[in-house]
């Protein structure tokens, strides 16, 4: 019963349809999101909270990496989503 609201919210989500979403970082912050120098492969909360965010929505998360300064006027150009 006490989990009964979560169910009900989780419900709730928005089905994207499978739709491309185009998110922008720098890779400059970690552990909030950076390059592994191992595997050269990006990772960090960031990545781990949008590809949960993805799947819980039903959208393909196209990554895409520009400095800050481009950043803020790119996404109020609506050039990232």
């Amino acid at each position: 019963l006490v989990l009964a609201p979560v169910a009900a919210l989780a419900q709730a989500l928005p089905d994207l349809g499978g739709k491309k979403v185009v998110v922008v970082t720098e890779n400059a912050y970690p552990p909030l999101q950076f390059i592994d120098a191992k595997t050269g492969k990006q990772i960090g909360w960031e990545y781990d909270a949008m590809n949960e965010i993805a799947k819980r929505l039903n959208f393909q998360v196209e990554y895409q990496n520009t400095s800050w300064d481009a950043m803020i006027q790119a996404v109020s150009d609506n050039q990232y989503n």
